[in-house]
């Protein structure tokens, strides 16, 4: 008869150190991993003699920018609904919301938050508008995918909701004359005060 064995196998004993363990995981997994529209460069600096930004139909100036990332940047207004009011735009000319890339979408809310706390400290508000007007049929009139951030405080409007009448009529071709365009010089200095709050 055939000598009797266990029916289970050998048992083996060793000593784990946690802190080894994670350290490993975080080479090894965890940095090789991690997704890219999630776990990406919190900004990339802006080479003001050699860049510039499509926005649209437009050409824009790195002096107006002041905040980049791999996929999206943050401007200045020109013509602003309220102190504080700026655009969070993706590097890719992109016309609609539905066409970005889910890292794209991704990086584009991120940053439109991290700008949304800025502005509202800065300009010293109590709430903030987010809007995007995505379509003709929506207000849009510039092509490209882009977010208005409003810092708004009590009272700047007679009717809260006037804001989005204000944003319809914004951009509009015909009641945007240069004449109601803030200077250069001005638009620059805001996006130099705001590029201080980004930089590392």
């Amino acid at each position: 008869m055939d000598k009797w064995q266990e029916p289970w196998p050998k048992l083996v004993f060793s000593q784990i150190s946690l802190t080894s363990m994670w350290q490993t995981y975080s080479i090894f997994c965890f940095e090789a991993q991690q997704r890219r529209e999630i776990h990406r460069e919190q900004s990339v600096k802006i080479h003001r003699e050699t860049m510039s930004f499509r926005f649209g139909q437009h050409l824009i100036k790195p002096s107006v920018v002041f905040l980049k990332t791999e996929l999206s940047f943050a401007l200045v207004n020109r013509k602003p609904v309220v102190p504080g009011h700026v655009l969070v735009c993706p590097l890719r000319p992109v016309e609609r919301f539905r066409d970005l890339r889910p890292d794209e979408v991704a990086d584009l809310f991120q940053v439109t938050q991290r700008v949304g706390t800025v502005v509202e400290k800065h300009f010293q508000g109590t709430s903030i508008t987010f809007s995007m007007q995505d379509g003709p049929e929506a207000g849009q009139t510039v092509k490209h995918v882009h977010v208005h951030i409003l810092p708004r405080k009590a009272g700047d409007f007679r009717r809260n909701d006037n804001i989005y009448d204000e944003l319809q009529k914004h951009d509009k071709e015909e009641e945007d004359s240069p004449a109601f365009w803030r200077s250069e010089e001005e638009m620059a200095a805001e996006a130099e005060a705001l590029r201080v709050y980004f930089q590392a």
